[in-house]
């Protein structure tokens, strides 16, 4: 799972450069539900929601899908989860 912020301003197609884990890369916003990391590393997205300037992404890891996650309501915003992935599973 990781997580990006991009500046509001990019749309569904757009290309940005970014860095994840203080790498450069490639991040084409595929579809509204897909963000892939160039050239072929395709993340689902599991959450994103604007934070003041910026749109947050919240994926999942490649070859999982935004099912395998749950998304809970806490305090400051939201904790995401895997599904079963506890303990008690």
């Amino acid at each position: 799972m990781f997580i990006l912020h991009v500046p509001k301003f990019h749309k569904v197609g757009d290309t940005m450069d970014c860095h994840v884990n203080g790498d450069p890369v490639r991040v084409t916003w595929r579809d509204e539900k897909t963000l892939r990391i160039e050239p072929d590393d395709v993340r689902p997205i599991i959450r994103q929601q604007l934070d003041g300037d910026l749109i947050c992404f919240i994926c999942a890891d490649a070859g999982m899908s935004e099912e395998e996650f749950e998304v809970f309501s806490a305090p400051d915003g939201f904790v995401v989860a895997a599904k079963g992935g506890g303990a008690d599973s």
